[in-house]
């Protein structure tokens, strides 16, 4: 064990500086990926579960067949969806292919940061970066993830060389990229510049050219394309404090796992004081406060597993920078292990939550979620209960199949309206939420939803539930009272 640190040592150097470490990374990091690529398992169309994932989709399906660009959702990724829709004639597992390729370069440049800024325990850090598991799933779909992530180490990189021009362009690209998380770097990576190069200028600077670069890659291009201010509109997400509380928890073990969860609250609970005395030594730590600005979007929009994913460059540097009771390489291994193994396992299915010690990993978990929505799509658009309505909830790929069935000429007559599906030849209604679950996003009317479900009862439609999004409708008894199940291969 006593070399074990000067070949950790090694790795991450040959990985920032060797042409050959970096490939051999690079294609260890793609490796990783390709269970879920798309194209080698059945009904895998590389669409991840990621609720914005099938938006990214239908997107690039306008864009190819009508020539029309439409944001898969506000306040609009257009550089991102831009560049999957390059790869929509190829088929998804082409851009999967390139965004894991891509994130492995960035490991590279993640290793160089990370000897740079002399952060301990460095091949760990580089380890928990580049096999996340949440990462993995996004890096083998079409979000935009991976982009903002790689783009974000690269603008971390030219801040911590104090280089104003050129952190200030990858930043921008970053924010143009994923508007939604990345402007927090902003103030941060802004201050840390004028600190570093003992120049207020500096951090001017930085932050001039990182909001010219976004306005020319975001802004500008969606309101030419969009010709419209609306995109700028949001929503804030509405529950109880008991949800919310819920929702955040279930999205962090969703990203981390229980394991990982556990062991990062334990380290940075036994390891309090030092972290107290890191701070005053480094008050703008970077890894700090991208850290707690990133959760503290998560607590303000739950709902969103995919947040989690801004913390992942900057939370672990900041583990590894201090002492605690658990030695930090736990933590990491505790975290990849949620790849293969989810200890303990937790699923809320059929409106109830189900907890096995011992469950599948992320990869097959995720997997095993695309193969059974994709063959719940097919079913619900090729053999659903006639005249009546279905409560799908939020059944990922059905929008997408449908779109995609329509440009490929093999659709039957359906049309959409607010969040549903109205299927014409069978006469069913393919219902999703009542209700916004956001409120205050433009043009929304909280009760228009459960006006029009009410309005579908009295006409006589039958109602089917899906088992598993049952409890979306529970505060609707009225919706629910003679309401049955609807499974694949259920025959109504």
């Amino acid at each position: 064990m006593a070399n074990a640190k000067p070949m950790e040592n090694r790795v991450v150097q040959a990985v920032a500086y060797s042409l050959r470490g970096a490939l051999l990374w690079t294609l260890l990091v793609v490796a990783s990926r390709l269970p879920l690529v798309g194209g080698i398992f059945p009904d895998n169309y590389g669409i991840s579960t990621d609720a914005d994932a099938q938006g990214v989709a239908i997107t690039a399906l306008r864009w190819w067949h009508e020539g029309i660009y439409t944001p898969s959702r506000n306040p609009g990724y257009f550089v991102s969806e831009m560049v999957n829709a390059l790869f929509y004639p190829v088929g998804w597992w082409g851009a999967n292919l390139f965004w894991s390729f891509i994130y492995g370069l960035s490991c590279c440049i993640y290793a160089r940061l990370l000897l740079l800024i002399g952060v301990p325990h460095a091949f760990w850090v580089l380890v928990a970066y580049s096999f996340f598991p949440l990462m993995v799933v996004e890096n083998a779909s079409i979000t935009e993830y991976t982009l903002s992530n790689s783009l974000l180490v690269l603008g971390w990189y030219a801040v911590m060389r104090g280089k104003p021009v050129a952190s200030g362009v990858w930043v921008g690209c970053a924010i143009a990229a994923r508007i939604s998380q990345t402007p927090i770097a902003l103030p941060i990576f802004a201050l840390t510049l004028w600190t570093r190069t003992k120049r207020w200028q500096a951090g001017i600077a930085f932050c001039v050219i990182a909001a010219l670069v976004a306005c020319a890659l975001w802004l500008i291009p969606m309101r030419l394309f969009t010709g419209s201010w609306n995109f700028l509109s949001g929503g804030v997400w509405q529950g109880s404090l008991l949800w919310r509380i819920l929702a955040i928890g279930y999205d962090l073990y969703r990203a981390f796992g229980l394991l990982a969860m556990a062991l990062c609250a334990l380290y940075l609970i036994t390891g309090l004081p030092n972290l107290i005395r890191y701070l005053r030594a480094n008050p703008l730590s970077i890894p700090f406060w991208m850290s707690l600005l990133a959760f503290a979007i998560i607590v303000m929009q739950p709902n969103k597993p995919g947040y989690a994913l801004i913390m992942v460059p900057f939370l672990y540097p900041l583990l590894a920078s201090f002492r605690s009771w658990i030695p930090f390489p736990w933590v990491v291994v505790g975290t990849l292990s949620f790849l293969l193994v989810a200890i303990p396992y937790v699923e809320y299915s059929k409106g109830g939550v189900v907890v096995r010690w011992v469950g599948a990993g992320k990869i097959a978990q995720e997997l095993s979620q695309r193969q059974r929505e994709w063959r719940m799509a097919d079913v619900l658009l090729t053999t659903p209960p006639e005249r009546s309505m279905v409560l799908m909830g939020s059944r990922l790929f059905v929008h997408y199949k449908l779109y995609l069935s329509q440009y490929e000429r093999k659709r039957p007559p359906a049309r959409v309206y607010m969040t549903h599906i109205h299927l014409q030849e069978s006469d069913t209604w393919l219902i999703g939420f009542p209700r916004p679950y956001w409120k205050g996003v433009s043009g929304t009317d909280p009760k228009a939803g459960e006006r029009f479900l009410q309005e579908l009862l009295q006409q006589g439609y039958r109602v089917y539930y899906m088992p598993d999004m049952r409890y979306f409708y529970e505060d609707l008894p009225w919706l629910l009272k003679d309401a049955q199940p609807f499974e694949i291969g259920h025959a109504p």
